[in-house]
C-alpha cells in the first residue's frame, strides 16, 4: 500500500490535520447523506438522487414553520440509534497524532473514540468557540453542528450558502490551517457535497498557494479524481473488489499509516532566561505608561545597560504627544542625557525621559535642566510619582469624611474574627477586636492577602466604617506617598454597568486629575 511521504512526514511533524466525513461514521451502521434524505425524498417524491442538501430544503419549505424543527428530529432519529458504537477505523483515527481534527458529521461517535483513546478533547461547535482554541489539547470541530446543539445543524442548501458568511471564525481557522498544514481527508465519497464546499475554499482562496492536501477514496472516479487534484487535494485511491469490505479496506490504510508514521521528535523544554534588571524596569515603565494612556510605538534594546522606548499618547484623538522614555540599568552620567538629547531629535520626540532605579546625581539633574527640561531624569518612584499623582483624589477623600456629619460623633467599631475547625465549623466565640482598625492595618501588612470582607447587619455601620478608614489611609498617602497605599473607595451602587475592575477603577478615578 503506496503512501505518500510527505503526508507522513507532515502528520510526524505535528502539522497533519484530519477531516472526517460521513462515511466514517456509515461503518458504524449509520446513513451517509444520501441515505439519510432518501425518507425525505420518498415523501417529497422526488429522485433520491439529488443534491442531499436540497432534498432538505425542499422538505423544510414544504412544511412551512414547523419545516425546521421536522428536519432536524427526522435527522436526530435516523442518527441516535441506540447501541451505536465507534468502529476500529475511529478508534484508529484516534491513535493518530493530530492535534486538530475537523468533522462534518452530527454523531458523536469521534468524540467516544478520542475519549477512549485518553486524548484531551475542545469541541468547537460554534464560531464563537474558537475563542477557546486550546493548543494543549486536540481540537474538535464540528463544523456542521452536533446532535446535542440542533441550533447549529447545518443541513439544508440554505445553510451551506450562508455557512462561510455565518461561521467567519471557523472560516478563518480553516483557511490559516489550508496554509499552515497538511490535510488529510478521510470518509468522504467524491460526490460528497462536504467535500465540494471545503474544496472550493481551498480553489478560491488559495489557489496555487495552497499546500498539498490528500485525500483517501475508494474505486474514485479518474476524471473527478484528476478535477480534485487540480485544486491541490491529491487522491489516494484505495481499490475495493465487488463485494469487498469498505471498512476493512479503510481500516488496512489506517494501520498501514500508523505503523509508518514517524514517532514525534521530543519536546525540548527550554526556561526562559529570568528578565535582566534593565528588561524587568522596562516592563514596569511601559506598563505604567500604557496605563497613562500611551502606547508603545518602537523598543530598541541596548544589551544589559538600556532600553529605549518611543511612545505615543492614544488617549483624546490624534496621537499629538510623542515621547522618548530610556530605562536604565544602573546610575544615569551626564553623558547619557547629552545623548538623549540627540536621539530625542532624530525620533521627533518633544520629551524625553531617563529613567533608573538608582539615585539620580544632582550633576546629572542639572544637565538635565539645561535642555529646558525637555530631557528629565527621574528615579522609578519619582516617575511613577509624576505620572500618577493621587494628591487631589487623596484630599477628596478627607474633605469628604470631614463634611460628612458622622465625622464628628465617629465612634470605633469592634468586630470578630471567627475561628474554624478543618470541618469548617465555628469554634468558640471568636477573636475580638476592638477597634477594628487595627485589624485593618494588620491585615493589610500580610504578603499575598486578596480579600478582607466586613459583614454585618443593616444599621451597623459598615458603609461609614470603609468611609472612615480610606480617609485615614488617604491621610497616611498624602503625608508620605513613596511609603503609603492608596485607598480606592467606590460604591458600587454608582457602577452598576463596568464590564471588569480595571474599567471600574480608571472610571472612577477619570473623575479626578490624577495623571
Amino acid at each position: 500500500m503506496n503512501i505518500p511521504t510527505n503526508l507522513l512526514a507532515e502528520f510526524g511533524k505535528g502539522h497533519g490535520v484530519v477531516f472526517v466525513g460521513a462515511g466514517l461514521s456509515k461503518g458504524a451502521g449509520l446513513p451517509d447523506w444520501k441515505a439519510l434524505m432518501r425518507p425525505l425524498a420518498d415523501e417529497l417524491k422526488c429522485s433520491p438522487d439529488l443534491d442531499p442538501t436540497k432534498i432538505a430544503q425542499y422538505y423544510q419549505n414544504t412544511h412551512g414553520l414547523s419545516g425546521r424543527n421536522l428536519l432536524v428530529q427526522h435527522v436526530k432519529r435516523m442518527l441516535n440509534k441506540p447501541g451505536t458504537a465507534p468502529t476500529r477505523n475511529h478508534a484508529l483515527l484516534a491513535k493518530i497524532s493530530a492535534p486538530i481534527i475537523f468533522t462534518t458529521n452530527f454523531d458523536d461517535l469521534l468524540e467516544r473514540a478520542l475519549a477512549d483513546a485518553k486524548r484531551d478533547v475542545q469541541r468547537i461547535i460554534r464560531d464563537k468557540n474558537v475563542g477557546y482554541w486550546d493548543t494543549d489539547k486536540t481540537n474538535l470541530v464540528k463544523m456542521h453542528g452536533s446532535l446535542d446543539d440542533e441550533e447549529m445543524l447545518i443541513i439544508t442548501a440554505d445553510d451551506y450558502a450562508a455557512y462561510f458568511r455565518a461561521h467567519a471564525n471557523i472560516t478563518r481557522a480553516l483557511s490559516a490551517l489550508l496554509m499552515t498544514h497538511t490535510f488529510l481527508f478521510v470518509g468522504y465519497s467524491l460526490s460528497d457535497p462536504d467535500l465540494w464546499q471545503i474544496y472550493n475554499q481551498i480553489r478560491f482562496d488559495l489557489a496555487e498557494h495552497k499546500r498539498p492536501a490528500y485525500a483517501i477514496f475508494l474505486n474514485g472516479d479518474p476524471l473527478e479524481r484528476d478535477n480534485l487534484q487540480r485544486g491541490g487535494i491529491i487522491p489516494i485511491n484505495l481499490t475495493v473488489p465487488p463485494g469487498g469490505d469498505y471498512n476493512a479496506t479503510l481500516g488496512e490504510f489506517l494501520e498501514v499509516f500508523l505503523k509508518h508514521l514517524p514517532a514525534p521528535a521530543p519536546k525540548i523544554a527550554v526556561t526562559p532566561a529570568p528578565p535582566t534588571p534593565v528588561e524587568h524596569l522596562a516592563a514596569r515603565v511601559e506598563k505604567l505608561l500604557g496605563a497613562t494612556g500611551f502606547e508603545t510605538l518602537t523598543r530598541v534594546d541596548h544589551p544589559l545597560h538600556q532600553i529605549d522606548l518611543v511612545v505615543c499618547a492614544d488617549r483624546g484623538g490624534a496621537r499629538e504627544t510623542r515621547w522618548l522614555v530610556a530605562c536604565r540599568a544602573g546610575e544615569i552620567e551626564i553623558a547619557d542625557v547629552r545623548a538623549l538629547a540627540r536621539e530625542m531629535m532624530q525620533v521627533r520626540a518633544a520629551r524625553a525621559y531617563l529613567v533608573s532605579e538608582a539615585r539620580v546625581a544632582p550633576a546629572v539633574r542639572e544637565e538635565a535642566r539645561a535642555t529646558d527640561d525637555r530631557v528629565r531624569a527621574l528615579t522609578l518612584d519619582a516617575f511613577y510619582r509624576e505620572r500618577a499623582d493621587f494628591t487631589v483624589y487623596a484630599q477628596h477623600l478627607v474633605q469628604e469624611w470631614a463634611h460628612t456629619p458622622q465625622s464628628q460623633y465617629y465612634v470605633d467599631l469592634g468586630g470578630r474574627r471567627q475561628q474554624r475547625d478543618l470541618d469548617g465549623k465555628p469554634v468558640g466565640d471568636g477573636d475580638p477586636y476592638k477597634p477594628i482598625d487595627e485589624y485593618l492595618d494588620a491585615w493589610l501588612d500580610i504578603p499575598g492577602g486578596n480579600h478582607i470582607s466586613v459583614l454585618g447587619d443593616y444599621g451597623t455601620g459598615k458603609t461609614t466604617l470603609v468611609k472612615q478608614y480610606a480617609a485615614k489611609l488617604a491621610r497616611k498617602y498624602l503625608a508620605n506617598p513613596e511609603k503609603s497605599r492608596i485607598p480606592i473607595l467606590i460604591s458600587l451602587r454608582e457602577y452598576a454597568k463596568a464590564m471588569n475592575l480595571r474599567q471600574l477603577i480608571t472610571d472612577y478615578l477619570s473623575g479626578f486629575t490624577t495623571s
